[in-house]
Parts: C-alpha cells; structure tokens; sequence
C-alpha cells in the first residue's frame, strides 16, 4: 500500500476540477501529472496502477494519484464511467512511504 503525506504548511492551489464521463469503453489515460489528483468514482470503475499499487475504484469510491508520478491503466472502463476530479498543488514536503504506517506517523 502507498501511503501519501502531504504537508499541511501550505495552502494548496486548486488547478483544475471536473466531471470526466466516458463515451465509450477505454482505459484511463497513461501519464505522469504534475499535480496531485484526487477523484471521486460516481458511475462505473476504474483500473489504475501507481507504482506497485493497482487501484480499482468502482461506484462511490475515492481515489488518489499522486503529483509527479507516472500512473496507467491496464483494464478498460465501461462506457458511461464518470469521475468527478480535483487537481491541486504539489508541495516539496510532501512524500509517499510504501508499506504500512506506523501509529506514531498517523499521529504525527
């Protein structure tokens, strides 16, 4: 599991935010963002992989991408998937541990 910890010292900057449907069946396009996304799933699924994590976000679930990352898909979409998405700033403090976190780093 990646874990994601963003600074809190910053305020962040939204980008970007939508509502993305899919006219057909197809997979999440393979990129590397520059920003951190998160998404909400309001119809269908979606199949993303990050690093060593493979997400499969279905109905009502939230996902997070994380900035400067390349992610992709490796399974198609159904049409009519639709996700509502938030793009904000990167901040050099924030960090990504894979594995599992301590008590001790959710606290802190």
């Amino acid at each position: 599991m990646i874990y994601n910890y963003l600074s809190l010292e910053k305020v962040r900057m939204l980008k970007e935010c939508s509502r993305i449907t899919y006219s057909k069946s197809m997979p999440h396009p393979s990129r590397t963002m520059f920003y951190h996304d998160l998404a909400y799933v309001s119809k269908g699924h979606f199949h993303l992989c990050q690093g060593d994590d493979k997400i499969i976000a279905q109905e009502a679930d939230v996902f997070f991408l994380t900035g400067n990352n390349y992610h992709f898909s490796d399974a198609n979409s159904p049409k009519g998937s639709e996700c509502i998405f938030l793009h904000f700033d990167i901040d050099e403090k924030d960090y990504i541990k894979s594995g599992r976190a301590s008590c001790r780093e959710r606290v802190s």
